[in-house]
């Protein structure tokens, strides 16, 4: 039986046979299509039955051409399909019926909850270490990052592959001290013979993956919504796009083992931004890294108020390498409403405040004077030329205080900024300390 890739971030297809739960005589054959920027659809000619007409079902069963089951999760009826009419024959068709989720590995109905979901995240493997040195850190059964919030509890986990050892060191161990070989081969053997029931394995390579344990079983598009929002938290932690290129449900058998089974959601996501979260990512250039924060914290709090700053993350999500001006426009002037709610949130009222407070008091002292310089003003202006700025780009008609006077250029560093700013605000919500969000926003600034 071929293994299913579960890599969510390439397009992929699988021919086979569908059919209602309980009904194998529909069965009809099809070719099921994933695309990360086109969504779950099915593609399929099935007989024109009359008697099925009026029917509808919530899922569809299945088995790849290569024997995998599957389930087929989504309304499925005569409605919205082509009828074709060929030879004397009528097919219901389609070339893509869409569906809100695939599960590879067995059958079930719709309303199966599950206890466990594992998944991966794009740039998340050298947020918690360097590359090149992974080889140096022993694998381990205990969980790296702990975290329980209303929903459950998120872990992060080792993964590793490892070769068989056997009985001779030479085949991985090699020096020219010879007799030091020989010594560790001898001694090697002895601890074998004093425990026959030990079998040592070889580190061939060490991964971090993301577990969710949801205090009940829970359905697969409930977990998904929270897993995406862990996505989006490590979105705003490297002010990159940060999507999920792995998820799979595990169910437990009668003997209670656990059965992990990839599963493919619907999800729209731009090409370009697919790729920006792929790009390479070096641990130390981060903006932020695993030795920075505590992640448990971070994550608590973040999926129990992460509601609260949909806005930002959705715009770090929607990233490309190549910014329009409408773009820069449009990031600038969510920024600076977003500064207004951080200074209503606080109490403030004056006017003259609503930017300045949060250029004040959660920004970095290099950010702000990276913003004066952007500005050509002094520090206590920022705020002002914030306003103005704004203003430009939400008026239509007034005259233009600032706008033509910045090149495009400094419009980018100047919303790249801003975000910071509100993004720093947001990291210490959920529990980074301010030495820690300085240096988030003056690593972005200096990159910038």
């Amino acid at each position: 039986m071929a293994k299913i890739d579960s890599n969510l971030l390439i397009d992929q297809e699988w021919t086979g046979t569908f059919f209602p739960p309980d009904r194998q005589d529909l069965s009809f054959a099809g070719r099921l299509k994933y695309s990360p920027t086109n969504g779950l659809r099915l593609e399929f000619a099935r007989p024109m039955d009359m008697t099925d007409r009026s029917l509808e079902w919530s899922y569809l069963l299945g088995h790849t051409s290569s024997g995998e089951p599957l389930t087929l999760v989504g309304k499925f009826s005569t409605e919205g399909n082509g009828i074709n009419i060929k030879h004397g024959m009528s097919y219901w068709t389609s070339t893509g019926y869409p569906f809100n989720y695939a599960v590879f590995g067995h059958h079930f109905d719709d309303a199966v909850a599950f206890d466990s979901f594992e998944f991966d995240i794009t740039g998340s493997q050298e947020f918690f270490a360097p590359d090149g040195m992974k080889s140096q850190i022993p694998f381990s059964k205990t969980d790296i990052v702990t975290a329980h919030c209303s929903a459950g509890e998120i872990k992060v986990i080792h993964s590793a592959k490892f070769d068989f050892v056997g009985n001779d060191l030479k085949v991985h161990f090699h020096s020219d001290d010879v007799e030091a070989i020989d010594e560790l081969q001898m001694a090697y053997l002895e601890v074998r013979a004093r425990h026959p029931d030990f079998q040592p394995y070889l580190k061939r390579s060490l991964d971090y993956l993301f577990r969710f344990v949801p205090q009940s079983d829970l359905a697969i598009q409930h977990a998904y919504g929270i897993v995406s929002s862990v996505a989006d938290l490590f979105a705003m932690l490297s002010f990159e796009p940060a999507k999920l290129s792995r998820f799979s449900a595990t169910a437990r058998d009668e003997d209670g083992r656990p059965h992990p089974m990839t599963v493919f959601p619907w999800k729209i996501d731009d090409k370009a931004t697919i790729e920006r979260s792929q790009a390479k990512r070096k641990y130390h250039d981060l903006p932020l890294n695993h030795g920075d924060v505590d992640l448990g914290l971070l994550l608590a709090n973040w999926l129990d108020q992460g509601d609260r700053y949909l806005a930002i993350s959705s715009m770090l999500q929607s990233k490309v390498s190549v910014i329009s001006e409408h773009e820069i426009h449009g990031n600038i002037v969510l920024a600076a409403t977003q500064l207004e709610g951080i200074a209503m949130q606080a109490g403030v009222t004056k006017k003259k405040d609503k930017y300045e407070y949060g250029l004040k008091n959660h920004a970095s002292d290099k950010l702000r004077k990276h913003l004066a310089r952007l500005f050509n003003c002094a520090d206590d202006d920022i705020g002002e030329h914030v306003s103005d700025l704004r203003n430009d780009i939400a008026h239509v008609g007034r005259p233009k205080k600032l706008l033509q006077k910045i090149g495009r250029r400094q419009q980018l560093l100047i919303s790249i900024a801003l975000q910071a700013v509100v993004i720093g605000y947001a990291l210490e919500e959920i529990g980074t300390a301010p030495r820690i969000r300085d240096k988030y926003q003056d690593v972005l600034t200096r990159s910038n």
